[in-house]
């Protein structure tokens, strides 16, 4: 073997490789080849960048602000409601909703820290955070501060919040069934807040929000495009101050008299203005009860007694009666159409004003007879019944007033109320009617709409229907309203001092599977009117099932006794201040709005608590205002403190019932025009 000479050719043969022309024109084609397939592929580069940055320029940037950017509607504030006198009922409150996206690390703490807040056992929350891991979870939705305060000292990474508006009611057990409630989209459920949805929701506002490459937020508050534009503040005719005293009297009234519920309503008769109204359960019933509704226009019952009005109306306009046509009853009995009526009392022969104040069944049906059915019929729906009222809420029945084959027994049965249904705002009206003079009014409920910066969207004026009776018989018929109270079946609530008029109603309870009465169950009713000479309020109250006193007389007409005096008149002064009402509305007999220019003012000397508009001790500090500083409102009442810090040219918002027991600003605090001030009442 003899390497060398191998290496050494091997040396050669590579060199001598080189010095070949063939193989060197083999590595310049092959560089050629090569340098073109770069500059190919930085032009390709170069026509890709051009067409990115220029020519798909605005496509893709659009595509790629979708990916990273998204856009979100900016929540409304929802339209507020105030009752007449500026008091908030609904109002706005900004709370925080917390977030994450749960990943192995943050999983076990949160599970730890919530289960406390949340009040569910850890191990369910580990479950279903681990189920959502990345994903957009909900932690916490409408926190208050403290729950928020609680859960940023946690210092978790990956928690985030949102402000959220959620509705707070000042005073919800008093108002529930009127103003109603939203979700938790503030979307209107029940009363004025479903029934004005449309006009307490504001038009959404537009903001963008950027997300990482995985999709997740990172900038958690919106940029506004579009700013939101507010709901419309909603005025209603309530009175905070009568609603307060209505809903108490008649809780009180519930209990006293055993009954399983009750409702009552309150209205100005010469405007029809809703001045307040409610429902109520006693505490056996209120477990049970659905108080979403508000029951004094979704609830029918048989009026019994107090329907008589419609009869009597008739006979003395049409039946050519007069108020001493004397009638027999039977000594408590009587026989119609070989059926029998009965009175609870033995009597004679009595006047038509007489069988009114005692309200005698058997005088009335004997009446009722020489008018006809067909009259009484078409009286009942003059004065509205059978007809929904078309007042702005929710779920109005128009209760039932039915065609008989009008024998004798169907006629008295008809005029003395059985066998109809009504609700009890339209046994309101159908007083109201007596009450100013013959004219029945529409009822309203919403005062006024004005949107954000000011401007009327609606308003409310009062509206007469048609006229149902000459003002003479109207006359006479308020004498024998004061008749009932003064010697007839109410005389329990007569008081010189206060003087009511009205009408009592008691009736059986019907079955309605059977169709039959049942006995010993009996709903008792009152209508009356203040004062009794010129009536201003016309109230009603019903109670269902009142024992073991179950006549309207002894129940239902000492409750509504109890509310006109507490909420008519000023406790501790000699000077009653009440708010203008309007004069009586003018003689009509087609559709034409009231005439509300003329005003009078009512003044009544009993003792009580008035609850209208401002009371002397608010008038009395205007001296010690003092501009651009908080005034000192603890220990007012909440219409007090309201109507002060309006006077100053601040908001105020209310929690609580009661007297004002902390106010933020503090008293003395140097505030801005417009600033809110927050009231806790107790």
């Amino acid at each position: 073997m003899n390497p060398k000479p191998l290496e050494t050719g091997t040396r050669q043969s590579a060199a001598a490789r080189f010095d070949d022309p063939e193989f060197g024109r083999l590595v310049y084609r092959r560089l050629r080849i090569a340098a073109m397939f770069v500059v190919l592929a930085w032009a390709v580069l170069a026509g890709r960048t051009f067409a990115i940055q220029v020519l798909w320029a605005d496509r893709l940037s659009g595509r790629a602000g979708n990916q990273i950017n998204q856009t979100v509607a900016v929540p409304a504030p929802r339209g507020e409601i105030y009752d007449r006198n500026g008091v908030p009922l609904a109002v706005n409150w900004h709370n925080q909703s917390f977030f994450a996206y749960p990943d192995e690390n943050n999983i076990p703490v949160l599970a730890k820290k919530l289960s406390a807040v949340r009040k569910c056992s850890e191990q369910k929350l580990r479950r279903d955070l681990s189920g959502k891991q990345g994903k957009f979870t909900w932690l916490i939705r409408q926190a208050d501060d403290q729950v928020a305060r609680q859960i940023r000292s946690w210092d978790i990474k990956h928690v985030h919040s949102l402000p959220e508006m959620t509705r707070a009611y000042t005073n919800p057990d008093a108002c529930r069934g009127v103003v109603g409630y939203v979700n938790t989209d503030n979307l209107g459920l029940a009363g004025i807040e479903y029934s004005c949805d449309k006009w307490l929701t504001g038009t959404n506002g537009v903001g963008v929000l950027w997300r990482d490459g995985l999709g997740r937020k990172y900038s958690y508050d919106p940029l506004r495009v579009a700013e939101p534009v507010p709901g419309n503040r909603v005025e209603l005719t309530l009175d905070l101050g009568w609603q307060i005293v209505l809903k108490e009297e008649l809780v009180r009234g519930i209990e006293e008299h055993h009954a399983r519920s009750g409702m009552a309503i309150l209205l100005d008769c010469r405007t029809g203005e809703i001045l307040a109204m409610a429902d109520a359960y006693s505490t056996t019933e209120r477990r049970v009860a659905q108080d979403a509704k508000c029951r004094v226009i979704s609830d029918v019952f048989e009026p019994g007694s107090s329907f008589k009005l419609v009869a009597f109306a008739a006979a003395l306009s049409e039946g050519g009666m007069c108020p001493a046509d004397r009638f027999d009853a039977g000594m408590g009995k009587g026989r119609f159409s070989n059926r029998w009526i009965r009175d609870d009392k033995e009597h004679g022969f009595l006047s038509l004003a007489d069988a009114f104040r005692f309200s005698s069944n058997v005088a009335t049906g004997r009446m009722a007879n020489r008018v006809g059915g067909e009259k009484l019929y078409a009286w009942a729906r003059r004065f509205g019944f059978g007809s929904p009222t078309g007042v702005m809420l929710p779920a109005e029945q128009p209760g039932s007033v039915p065609k008989h084959r009008w024998s004798e027994y169907m006629t008295a049965a008809f005029s003395i109320g059985h066998g109809v249904s009504v609700t009890t705002l339209q046994m309101a009206v159908a007083y109201a009617g007596l009450a100013n003079g013959g004219l029945l009014l529409k009822p309203y409920l919403v005062r006024s709409v004005t949107d954000a910066a000011g401007r009327v969207v609606f308003r409310q004026k009062p509206f007469v229907v048609r006229r149902i009776m000459t003002p003479d018989v109207a006359a006479e018929l308020l004498a024998m309203a004061r008749g009932v109270v003064t010697d007839g079946t109410a005389k329990q609530i007569n008081d010189p001092e206060f003087p009511l008029a009205g009408k009592t109603g008691t009736a059986e309870k019907p079955d309605l599977e059977t169709g039959r009465m049942i006995k010993n169950k009996y709903v008792a009713s009152f209508a009356g009117f203040w004062p009794a000479d010129n009536p201003r309020l016309v109230g009603v109250v019903v109670l269902d099932q009142p024992e073991p006193i179950h006549y309207g007389g002894w129940t239902a007409a000492p409750i509504l006794l109890n509310i006109l005096r507490r909420g008519s008149c000023a406790r501790g002064h000699n000077v009653v201040y009440e708010p203008p009402l309007r004069a009586a509305a003018p003689a009509a007999d087609s559709l034409v709005p009231v005439d509300s220019s003329a005003e009078t003012v009512a003044v009544c000397p009993a003792p009580g608590e008035s609850f209208w508009q401002r009371r002397a001790v608010v008038d009395e500090s205007d001296s010690g205002l003092t501009e651009g500083v908080m005034p000192d409102v603890v220990g007012l009442t909440a219409r007090e403190a309201v109507v002060l810090i309006k006077k100053c040219g601040y908001e105020s918002v209310l929690t609580g019932v009661g007297r004002v027991a902390q106010q933020i600003p503090p008293p003395g605090s140097p505030v801005m025009p417009g600033t809110t001030c927050q009231l806790a009442l107790q």
